[in-house]
């Protein structure tokens, strides 16, 4: 689980479509995964993203995979506390 949270609405968009548009699309290819969810804040700029992984070493593979680093380089300008 990843919560974060937007320096403001617009960017809370951006956010969700860099999420949809082109992580959440790796994520499914990556071994063990089983499942994602974007929840976003009614009204306000607070995002989580949940991710479900069949095993602890699919999780540990892919967030210390070169895909969740671009991720965090794609969406890092987007949040407050870079």
């Amino acid at each position: 689980m990843v919560i974060g949270e937007a320096i403001s609405e617009e960017q809370v968009r951006e956010f969700a479509k860099i999420y949809t548009t082109e992580v959440l699309p790796n994520l499914k290819k990556e071994p063990g995964f089983d499942s994602a969810r974007l929840m976003i804040e009614d009204g306000g700029n607070m995002s989580v993203s949940l991710t479900v992984w069949k095993s602890r070493d699919d999780c540990l593979r892919y967030h210390t995979s070169r895909l969740h680093r671009q991720f965090i380089a794609r969406t890092q300008h987007l949040l407050l506390g870079r």
